[in-house]
């Protein structure tokens, strides 16, 4: 439950969950005399057929005249990924929210992608093979970084149920796969001692 007083008439406001995984979660604004404004339900199994405000979760509510309110919002998580991480937000505000989370996404992604072109044709130059699996790493590190800001299921897999639900499952797999391949060509390149390679 999360007290209200909105001073403006004919106001949209926008509260966001930051958690790209929810499972489901129900929103109500309630004015004073009890009358619920609007509810919405929002469930990544769903995500194909709604239309997202946000990279994450995220409900519109239209104010319609000031006064006191309450928005509560109820939240099911049974694979207990939900962070409750909030903001209530004005029209100005989620916009310029919305912008800050995709400018401070789209530079970190583009810096990634630099370095991994930079390291394969470094790789591809000097037929070092090992390099190849940094460069894999680093891709499905930026797989894994979509899925968590919520961008990849809102905007590249959102008609794909296995994907959404189990992406990062994948991601963390093939992030440890390429990084133990990387880090067993690196140090068997050098001298090294045995214990180090014990694993590989």
């Amino acid at each position: 439950r999360i007290p209200l007083n909105l001073e403006k008439t004919d106001e949209n406001i926008y509260y966001v969950l930051e958690n790209a995984y929810l499972f489901a979660a129900e929103a109500w604004l309630i004015d004073q005399s009890g009358f619920v404004l609007s509810s919405f339900e929002h469930s990544y199994k769903r995500i194909a057929e709604s239309s997202r405000l946000s990279n994450y979760p995220a409900w519109k509510f239209k104010v319609e005249k000031p006064g006191e309110y309450v928005l509560v919002v109820k939240v099911e998580d049974h694979d207990q990924r939900t962070k409750m991480t909030c903001a209530v937000l004005d029209e100005q505000n989620f916009n310029a929210y919305n912008l800050r989370n995709f400018l401070g996404f789209s530079f970190f992604i583009v810096f990634i992608v630099v370095v991994a072109v930079f390291v394969m044709s470094y790789a591809i130059a000097t037929k070092e093979v090992g390099l190849l699996f940094y460069v894999g790493y680093l891709l499905f590190f930026i797989v894994d970084y979509a899925a968590i800001r919520g961008f990849g299921a809102t905007y590249v897999w959102s008609d794909s149920y296995f994907f959404i639900h189990n992406i990062r499952s994948l991601s963390h797999g093939l992030i440890a796969f390429f990084g133990s391949l990387f880090f067993a060509h690196f140090y068997k390149s050098i001298d090294t001692p045995k214990w180090v390679l014990w694993y590989f």
